[in-house]
């Protein structure tokens, strides 16, 4: 059985659709306006679809702040959501719970010359295999959260993105309780702010891409195990890459800072073992520390510049002390300062400064 529903709607919309379980269900919605509001929820079914298209300004697919959806998608198979919106102060907000092969996707502005300013976007997925969500916006002073909790591959790597492409905007992506997941931000403009967060998820990857000026990357991973966090600021000055990861083990973090001055870069991973943590900086006026607490760890600091402050901590907690820890720091230019601390037994130090 297969059902269609499809509005075209000049003012306020509401689009329901509830189908039998096993249904295959689709639902199209398309407005030109403003101020309008839609509402979709597909339940117990296979093969979902939900596209939803918007013209105008403050529309609304469900309500960002809030924990009401536009898109709800739940108990379902092979369910994708798609929200489409061009014009100023708009918000989207998709939920998909409960579901197997789900991706969802929402864009606000197609390019620098079609922005979306002031806008929000909410992709929250739950209790799910096989997930994949993405924000994509263009335009000023928007906000992009995607969120994933209890999320796991069934076969290949469950995602969640943001993308930005303008001034002053807020990329968030959480993950918590998941394996096998992997989540990027990437944003280029000025002013921008990239958080990414992993809870007790195993087997995954945080990537931070930001391309312009004074822009700030956090990146935070907390229990888990064989993951990678990484974080790269091209053609911006004043940018600042901050990696934390606690209770960990077999974990990599890596910044790479190119070709902008005053950046600082930050890698703290502690209560582990075989930690990897790496940092690259190519500028003026930058400064650089990697702390590990654990056995079996590698700190490299690599800085090309003039002004440039690199420090590198390995130490035990209570009674575990460093062991067979490596630190490396090399420094290429003038007036730099280079600092080694290490407890334990079997460490190496290397400082090359030329």
């Amino acid at each position: 059985m297969k059902r269609n529903l499809t509005a075209i709607a000049f003012g306020i919309s509401l689009a329901y659709a509830a189908f039998p379980a096993f249904a295959q269900t689709s639902a199209n919605v398309n407005q030109n306006g403003t101020g309008n509001d839609v509402y979709v929820e597909q339940s117990n079914a296979i093969n979902s679809n939900a596209s939803v298209n918007q013209n105008g300004t403050d529309n609304k697919v469900g309500s960002s702040s809030s924990s009401t959806p536009g898109v709800l998608q739940q108990n379902s198979t092979n369910a994708y959501a798609y929200v489409d919106q061009s014009g100023n102060a708009n918000s989207a907000n998709v939920t998909q719970d409960a579901s197997n092969n789900v991706n969802a996707n929402v864009y606000q502005g197609y390019s620098w010359w079609t922005s979306s300013n002031n806008s929000a976007a909410t992709v929250t997925q739950t209790s799910s295999s096989n997930a994949s969500a993405y924000v994509s916006q263009y335009g000023n002073n928007n906000a992009g959260t995607v969120s994933q909790n209890n999320v796991n591959s069934g076969g290949w790597w469950s995602s969640a993105g943001v993308g930005q492409y303008g001034n002053n905007n807020v990329g968030t992506v959480s993950q918590a309780d998941s394996s096998s997941v992997w989540a990027y931000v990437n944003q280029s403009g000025n002013d921008n702010s990239g958080t990414i967060t992993q809870n007790a998820s195993n087997y995954s990857g945080a990537y931070a891409y930001q391309y312009g000026n004074a822009n700030v990357a956090n990146i935070a991973q907390d229990g888990v195990s064989n993951t990678n966090a990484y974080v790269q600021q091209y053609y911006g000055d004043n940018n600042n890459g901050t990696i934390t990861q606690t209770n960990v083990s077999n974990t990599t973090g890596n910044i790479y800072q190119q070709y902008g001055n005053g950046n600082t870069a930050v890698i703290g991973q502690s209560f582990g073992n075989d930690l990897y943590a790496t940092i690259s900086q190519n500028g003026s006026s930058n400064y650089a520390n990697a702390t590990q607490s654990g056995a079996y760890s590698n700190a490299d600091i690599s800085q090309n510049g003039s002004y440039n402050n690199a420090n590198v901590n390995q130490f035990g907690t209570g009674a575990s002390y460093a062991d067979l820890n490596v630190a490396r720091i090399q420094q290429v230019g003038n007036n730099f300062s280079a600092s080694i601390s290490q407890n334990g037994a079997r460490n190496t130090a290397v400082v090359y400064q030329h």
